[in-house]
């Protein structure tokens, strides 16, 4: 058998090692100084895996709590090559925050496009709890860990996550809600719009932690297409939202946008 670095795809296949690695000792992640690989990678592949590398570190011990030596040794290589790379740790860092930013599915952003409504917030609500919920990403599972463990540090890098939600998700959420308060279909109460949105993005993001080990923290004692359509008409209800409204808008049919 030769050697793992003359097979194609060789980066791309321990890139990919390494995000599910994440949870796992640092020293798990230098497979691809040990194999050679580097040399075959394009500037930009070794820069995204450097920042696919240190964001544990970062997670774990925040801006100021990293050290460069670390994060170096995160990534695999000399400090001298990382700071050539990213000039500072404060740009290397806003780098690594700005590589979770940027993943909006191309359904949300279909959704985005859409008029506020009744039909679009529940639209917006099943988008929200199925994407968390019903498949399991390893991808995911890892933002998760990083998140969790931020909370237990400084809590920098779940602080950017909200802060991203609260400039992407919540608007979107509270035109709508805004929007179907207006048409009848969901009652005013006296519990803010905008907590309205906050709480229906944090319980699915909730339930998801619990989905995170081998085997889930609690049964929940349905499937998980069930578990999604429960948590759905809880949100929805919880927004204020009529029941006949729901049943209006939350069915197959209505959902067929979300497959095109």
């Amino acid at each position: 058998m030769g050697h793992p670095r003359h097979q194609d795809g060789a980066a791309i296949l321990l890139e990919k090692q390494c995000h599910s690695f994440l949870d796992k000792k640092v020293s798990t992640c230098y497979m691809i100084e040990l194999m050679g690989t580097r040399s075959r990678m394009s500037r930009e592949e070794r820069r995204k895996l450097i920042l696919i590398r240190v964001r544990e570190l970062f997670a774990h011990k925040g801006l100021h709590g990293a050290t460069t030596r670390e994060l170096a040794q995160s990534a695999g290589i000399s400090e001298g090559l990382l700071f050539k790379i990213f000039p500072t740790k404060e740009k290397l860092y806003h780098d690594m925050l700005a590589l979770f930013s940027d993943n909006m599915s191309e359904k949300t952003k279909k959704i985005m496009s859409l008029r506020p409504s009744a039909s679009t917030l529940v639209l917006i609500v099943h988008l929200l709890v199925s994407e968390l919920i019903s498949v399991r990403l390893t991808e995911r599972d890892d933002f998760i860990r990083l998140y969790l463990r931020s909370l237990a540090g400084d809590g920098e890098f779940a602080r950017h996550v909200l802060e991203e939600t609260d400039r992407q998700v919540i608007p979107m959420l509270r035109a709508n809600i805004k929007a179907a308060i207006a048409s009848g279909d969901v009652m005013d109460s006296p519990v803010p719009h905008h907590l309205r949105a906050w709480f229906t993005d944090r319980l699915p993001f909730v339930i998801m932690t619990d989905f995170v080990p081998s085997a889930p923290v609690l049964n929940y004692g349905v499937s998980r297409e069930k578990l999604v359509k429960h948590v759905v008409w809880f949100l929805l209800l919880g927004i204020g939202m009529k029941e006949e409204s729901i049943r209006r808008y939350y069915n197959a049919r209505a959902l067929t946008i979300l497959k095109r």
